[in-house]
């Protein structure tokens, strides 16, 4: 374990110091502002829509704009650092509870951010609360996904040093799609994985479709 942190922070420092002293100019204060609110943004729409990044928050600058395109086409989403993750568990537990237009629950992240997508399954999973989508772009750990996760996209690299392909936990029936990005043959690593602007196109397809099959069901019931 310890070799893994010492990993994923070894290849962290040395991407800081590519960036410089230009980092402290780069940060991105959107994620800081969603941080000290994390649930604003998304109390108002149908569906749970989370993107968690990473370390930081200087290397998921992806997810954000991936954010933008998906408000952009009436997705309400809130853009968060991983630490924040037990409190949207919360959040997406108390909004079940009196809205039925929480679900569907969509959780995206990057790196650490992916890491979290897994935990905050796991916990969702504890209490009765599925998870229609989980993306993943390069999650640092194997922690295998739980069994109430429906369909499970994970990007990674394999020769990055730091992405890992995921398995489903005992139980899992769900869609789970490992890919390797390596196979694309385009140089894409841990700390630009998450801005490919194909996997965008892919993951907004995806979201607009479990969101309106939400909506649909709800429809139905009524």
């Amino acid at each position: 374990m310890a070799g893994h942190w010492g990993r994923v922070f070894g290849c962290a420092v040395a991407a800081l110091g590519i960036a410089g002293a230009g980092i402290a100019v780069s940060y991105p204060t959107r994620a800081v502002a969603a941080a000290i609110e994390p649930v604003a943004v998304a109390k108002e729409a149908r569906g749970s829509v989370y993107l968690f990044l990473g370390l930081a928050n200087v290397f998921s600058t992806g997810l954000e704009t991936l954010g933008d395109q998906l408000r952009a086409r009436g997705v309400r989403n809130a853009v968060l650092n991983y630490g924040g993750w037990p409190n949207v568990a919360d959040e997406i537990v108390e909004r079940t509870k009196r809205d039925p237009r929480a679900l569907p629950v969509v959780i995206i992240g990057h790196s650490f951010g992916a890491d979290a997508v897994i935990e905050i399954s796991a916990a969702l999973a504890t209490r009765g609360i599925p998870v229609a989508l989980a993306v993943t772009f390069d999650a640092t750990q194997e922690r295998p996904v739980s069994a109430n996760v429906r369909h499970v996209i994970n990007y990674y690299s394999a020769t990055d040093g730091i992405g890992k392909r995921l398995e489903g936990a005992s139980g899992f029936r769900g869609r789970l799609e490992n890919i390797n990005v390596d196979t694309l043959d385009k140089g894409i690593g841990h700390f630009d994985i998450e801005k490919f602007e194909d996997f965008h196109k892919r993951v907004i397809g995806e979201v607009l479709g479990v969101i309106r099959a939400g909506g649909a069901r709800s429809a139905g019931a009524q």
